[in-house]
């Protein structure tokens, strides 16, 4: 267990039957039962559809699945990052905007090639995933379902990303000018 603050339960569509897309990267688990006749998307395609609005599209109404996903709060992250455990801090945003600024110690790992730099965070030790979208954005809880997917399990997501790391006004790091 990663001692984190919670878990949020979120319902993600489940995405319609393709034999073309039976092996991609990223594919939700089946719901008890149920047989396996839905498109398995590539994560990066699911992921900018989800970004683009158009998630929805890819699903037939009434099949979903339910997740959740490890959550901790930003003082709990705090405090670790205070204290003796170091966790590993993943950003999921753009490159640029990590120059921009970050949470202490964060490497960057865009969202957008988690699928080929997974392989990049670590499986022991605690692990931290954020992003600037909004709180419950997809970011987190795709990336977090994907690395489950591949096996981590030692992966939470922080509560309400870097927005609200800045509305607590929690150390950050910056580029150098």
């Amino acid at each position: 267990m990663l001692g984190t603050a919670g878990k949020k339960h979120i319902a993600l569509p489940r995405p319609a039957a393709s034999k073309e897309t039976q092996k991609s990267a990223f594919h939700p688990p089946l719901a008890k039962g149920e047989r396996g006749g839905f498109r398995r998307q590539p994560f990066a395609a699911i992921l900018a559809a989800a970004l683009c609005g158009s998630w929805l599209s890819l699903a037939r109404p009434g099949h979903e699945f339910d997740e959740t996903v490890e959550t901790i709060k930003p003082e709990q992250l705090n405090a670790l990052l205070s204290g003796s455990e170091k966790p590993v801090l993943v950003d999921l945003r753009p490159a640029k905007e990590f120059k921009e600024k970050r949470l202490p110690g964060a490497r960057s790992i865009p969202v957008t090639e988690l699928d080929r730099r997974f392989s990049e965070i670590p499986r022991a030790g605690r692990v931290v995933l954020y992003c600037g979208c909004p709180p419950g954005g997809t970011d987190e809880s795709y990336s977090y379902l994907y690395l489950k997917e591949k096996g981590y399990r030692n992966v939470a997501v922080l509560e309400g990303g870097l927005a609200e790391w800045l509305k607590r006004r929690l150390p950050l790091e910056s580029a150098t000018p």
